[in-house]
């Protein structure tokens, strides 16, 4: 299992696809629900294998936002399957609106073909038109399970993926596919901040839907949809926040952020319990450095975790980082960000052909994107000000 909670379930065309744990948690509660439901083996088979196709339309929904940013020329890292849907993951966003707008719309169409294809099945394998889909499926929750309920609820399955992620509100492919439209024509970051005001009051009116519904369109009150609210207003929030953060990071470069560390290490230096208590309280690692050049990274953790075994004396050089990632000075901070997550480390090394040049700490990046934020905010303050002055 990875560190991540999900099992890696195979790999299509390069792609990782990886499946949460609580997925089994699904498939008992799917159980248990078909049993109460149909009182036999049967019905059992049939509410897991409802769940199971479930899945399997969320894999195509992703596959579909994965080819198509494969035919963009951006790459592709891996598909996570969650409880509440898919997650796919690009190591190269989009960077163009056009981009977005086709690796968004992907995956809500590839839904939309499966239902079509499953539909055209439908109608052949067992006479069935689209008018006597719905009357259908609610016979079928009464009646013993059978290959056409399965047809129609993988159909239904598909429909509904498709609708739900049109919606013009993030974090659904709806809104992103809005916010590339905006795009087209103004600023990203104000196109974001319009589709992520939408998104909200998106949210705020599926909650009055939820308690009240809508009775002149004769739509019945539906809890369920005060579930999917917090969803859509955070993930609105997230979104905004998300491209807020990296515009103020890519203004800026490594070189402005990088600091030469106070102290280093030597890979030759024993490990003594004073060092390590140092390391302890020093919460970050510390470089270690050879004539300029970085050889390694050391921190408290690495010690803990490299130490069992060792013969002694213990120097540096057995239990220090080896291999980690750097940055050059002209990067930005955003590239730098998207390292450090990627490598899961708190410390960015700095170097400039094979010269190392500095630390960036992760909590000076994050005191970096709200200053510049903050000074943002400040000018657009400020400037009507000046403007109704002359």
């Amino acid at each position: 299992m990875g560190r991540t909670g999900s099992i890696r379930l195979f790999h299509i065309g390069g792609i990782a696809v990886d499946l949460h744990w609580t997925f089994f948690l699904i498939i008992l509660a799917g159980g248990w629900q078909g049993w109460l439901w149909y009182g036999t083996w049967l019905g059992i088979a049939q509410a897991i294998a409802v769940i199971v196709l479930l899945f399997a339309s969320t894999l195509l929904h992703e596959v579909g936002h994965t080819l198509q940013a494969r035919a963009l020329g951006l790459t592709a890292r891996r598909i996570v399957l969650l409880p509440i849907g898919g997650l796919a993951q690009l190591e190269t966003p989009p960077t163009q609106p056009g981009q977005e707008l086709l690796v968004a719309l992907a995956g809500p169409w590839v839904n939309l073909g499966a239902a079509v294809i499953l539909g055209v099945a439908i109608f052949f394998v067992w006479g069935l038109v689209p008018g006597d889909w719905a009357v259908q499926i609610t016979l079928s929750i009464f009646s013993p399970p059978t290959l056409l309920a399965l047809a129609l609820y993988t159909l239904a399955a598909n429909m509904m993926l498709f609708a739900f992620n049109m919606l013009p509100a993030f974090p659904m492919d709806g809104g992103r596919i809005l916010r590339a439209g905006l795009a087209m024509a103004t600023d990203y970051e104000l196109a974001t901040r319009v589709a992520s005001w939408l998104g909200r009051v998106l949210s705020l009116l599926l909650l009055v839907l939820a308690f009240f519904g809508w009775p002149p369109l004769n739509i019945p009150p539906n809890p369920l949809l005060a579930i999917v609210t917090p969803i859509i207003y955070f993930g609105a929030q997230y979104e905004e926040r998300y491209v807020r953060r990296q515009r103020a990071l890519v203004r800026l470069e490594a070189r402005d952020l990088c600091q030469s560390p106070d102290e280093s290490l030597s890979p030759w230096q024993n490990l003594s319990d004073k060092l390590v208590r140092h390391l302890f309280r020093l919460e970050r690692p510390l470089p270690v450095v050879v004539e300029g050049r970085l050889v390694g990274l050391l921190g408290y953790q690495d010690i803990r975790r490299n130490l069992k075994g060792l013969p002694e004396p213990v120097t540096v050089a057995h239990v220090m980082q080896s291999e980690f990632p750097s940055i050059q000075s002209h990067e930005t901070l955003w590239v730098t960000l998207q390292e450090m997550n990627a490598a899961r480390l708190d410390v960015m090394p700095v170097v400039d052909q094979g010269q190392f040049k500095g630390l960036i700490l992760r909590d000076n990046l994050n005191f970096a994107w709200r200053y510049t934020n903050r000074a943002e905010a400040n000018t657009r303050d400020v400037q009507p000000h000046s403007e109704r002055m002359s």
